[in-house]
């Protein structure tokens, strides 16, 4: 499954320390911001390492 994925101009990058981890038992949900190639991508939702490493390969596919 995929989720939906969009792809911005880059900009300036703001440094967020990072948040807790849910409870467990929660699925943990937000934003993933990946800044590759001159360009931003961004994950919302729950996303695990599956999911990530589906979206950077397919981005290295496109390249």
């Amino acid at each position: 499954m995929l989720l939906p994925v969009s792809i911005e101009a880059p900009q300036e990058v703001d440094v967020v320390a990072p948040t807790p981890a849910p409870p467990a038992g929660r699925p943990a949900t937000g934003t993933i911001e990946i800044d590759i190639g001159g360009s931003r991508v961004r994950l919302r939702g729950v996303v695990d390492d599956a999911t990530v490493r589906c979206v950077l390969q397919s981005l290295r596919g496109a390249a």
